[in-house]
């Protein structure tokens, strides 16, 4: 979670399967106001980073077809597509390095 001034900002949330060793994304929202400044990157290392700690030896994540900026900013971030998901949204996986 990011704020500004006590206000939530920003969120993402993390889900670590154990079994399959792999971190899913989900939940990332930046506040309109707040976007372009590079803060769902900031949140993005972080949350990989903790993943990487738990013993991520993949990401996932899904993201709405529609969404451009979204599945641009994580193509820049090394997400590659894999596939659709039951309700329609594009999944995204990257192995993780560290």
């Amino acid at each position: 979670m990011t704020k500004h001034e006590g206000w939530i900002v920003g969120h993402i949330s993390l889900h670590f399967d154990e079994t399959k060793k792999n971190a899913h994304l989900f939940h990332l929202f930046i506040d309109p106001g707040y976007r372009r400044r590079g803060l769902a990157q900031k949140m993005i290392t972080v949350v990989e980073d903790h993943g990487s700690k738990l013993g991520a030896v993949s990401f996932s994540l899904f993201v709405l077809p529609k969404n451009e900026p979204a599945r641009i900013l994580y193509e820049k971030r090394g997400y590659q597509e894999d596939g659709l998901g039951r309700t329609g949204g594009i999944k995204y996986s990257k192995i993780n390095l560290d």
